[in-house]
């Protein structure tokens, strides 16, 4: 590169070389290091401002990019394999470099680099309104976001061109990037809502995603909209009242719910669904998570056929209700695919104690887990269904009183549990269980005591886990 800045006689014998296309493609696209990309993304930059009259630097780099076959303009990166794959996730430094060298074209300069700016920016625009984002892998979605931030910097390019009428292109901009790749819960959320008699539509809690999901896409799909403005009183207004209208129109329906907040974050990439907390429920929700990491938990639960499931939500009453919130915070878990789930019939029908919970209270999770699970397997049992959470967490242990006078006296009493109760301030569940069933000499208070034979015994006390 340093020759040719001193020597562009020999610039067009090597530009002109069969080789050049292939190898400007190769280290601009192709290459896998980002380092490379990047040094000759610069170096071709450089290469394009020296000024030789054998020929037209940037004309002859513009063609090699416009009649490059490259799958930059594929409907879905699903449908893409191996190599074609790679390069969609690789595209950033090609158009870059378009980008660069379309900068603020002329209407003479166009004409001179053979480019129709007005043209490429339709195709642009429709490659947008068709795409597909991969809605199945995590890996498919990054690569989505690259090759829209591709494309999305190259419009905006493209907008700069002189013979472009932004308010020809406007709207269909405006409206496609505000409405699918920046704000679609929103947009669905300010559209009336149709009543439904569909029994599924209980767990069809889905906002659109947006279709830039990473904050680079999202900021050059901002950057589209900031240049469709600029100098452009018509679509600054289209973009303003959209924006009013998605984001500070009142929901009068919700206006009397205390820190209302909608949803508009899809599941996380790692696949899992939280839990709201309705202001003291961690404690419940803790619980609730934990017992639906269990498969042969959860999976139980959602099989259970419930005689009344086709009756009207409201007519189910205590632990039947119980149950069939139970089995939506399950169902939620599984198969929403929004980033939370909010319990809010639960909260309503769960009794603690025979009482109702106020959500702003904290609760002991011991005591919620063990009437969650007393109600659920008693409901269970008068259906005639298995009790689920006494086949998999119930246990035996062993009161023993043994004299300490060195009789043989021994006193034993088995006893039911379904958790245990234990210290968590030590060094591990092992140091815990040892504590939970270490002996103690009942003394003073504490004394049990028989008179055998006009000697009064005192005992031992041991607990000891048998099951």
């Amino acid at each position: 590169m340093f020759d040719f800045l001193y020597k562009t006689l020999f610039l067009a014998t090597f530009l002109v070389q069969p080789f050049f296309a292939d190898f400007l493609l190769e280290i601009l696209i192709s290459t896998s290091s980002r380092e490379v990309r990047q040094c000759a993304l610069r170096n071709i930059i450089r290469l394009c401002k020296i000024e030789t009259s054998a020929c037209d630097i940037r004309a002859v780099v513009h063609q090699i990019l416009l009649k490059a076959r490259l799958p930059l303009w594929a409907t879905s990166s699903a449908g893409s394999r191996g190599i074609n794959q790679k390069l969609l996730s690789q595209s950033i430094e090609y158009f870059d470099l378009r980008c660069q060298l379309t900068e603020n074209l002329t209407k003479q300069m166009q004409i001179t680099l053979n480019i129709n700016a007005k043209q490429i920016l339709t195709d642009e625009f429709n490659w947008l309104s068709t795409y597909a984002v991969s809605t199945t892998s995590n890996e498919l979605r990054t690569i989505d976001n690259i090759l829209f931030i591709g494309h999305l910097r190259f419009i905006r390019t493209l907008l700069t061109c002189e013979n472009i009428n932004k308010i020809e292109f406007g709207i269909d901009f405006i409206r496609l990037l505000i409405d699918q790749f920046l704000f679609p819960a929103s947009k669905s959320m300010s559209l009336p809502i149709v009543p439904s008699n569909n029994d599924n539509d209980s767990l069809d809690d889905s906002v659109p995603e947006p279709k830039c999901s990473t904050s680079e896409s999202r900021l050059a799909a901002y950057d589209v909209l900031v240049e469709l403005v600029r100098n452009c009183r018509i679509n600054l207004k289209i973009v303003v009242d959209d924006l009013i209208n998605l984001h500070h129109r009142p929901i009068l329906e919700k206006q009397t719910e205390w820190e209302f907040m909608p949803q508009v974050n899809p599941r996380a990439s790692c696949g899992l669904v939280g839990l709201y907390n309705g202001g003291a429920t961690c404690y419940m929700n803790s619980i609730l998570q934990q017992l639906y990491m269990l498969p042969q938990i959860s999976e139980h639960i959602l099989s259970v056929h419930d005689d009344l499931e086709n009756n009207n939500e409201t007519n189910k009453t205590g632990d039947s209700s119980l149950f069939y919130q139970l089995q939506q915070v399950f169902g939620h878990l599984m198969e929403s695919k929004m980033q939370y789930y909010s319990p809010e019939s639960l909260w309503k029908v769960f009794r603690l104690w025979g009482q109702e919970i106020n959500i702003r209270e904290q609760q002991d999770a011991f005591d919620f887990f063990t009437a969650m699970t007393d109600q659920i397997d008693e409901y269970l049992k008068s259906m005639k269904q298995e009790e689920i959470f006494r086949k998999q967490f119930e246990g035996i242990f062993c009161n023993q009183m043994i004299c300490t006078n060195g009789c043989r006296h021994r006193y034993e009493g088995e006893e039911r549990f379904m958790a245990l109760n234990v210290a968590v301030k030590v060094d591990s569940l092992n140091e815990s269980l040892n504590q939970f069933v270490k002996g103690e000499v009942l003394d003073g208070n504490n004394a049990v005591s028989l008179i055998i034979k006009n000697h009064k015994q005192f005992f031992f006390f041991v607990l000891i886990i048998i099951k």
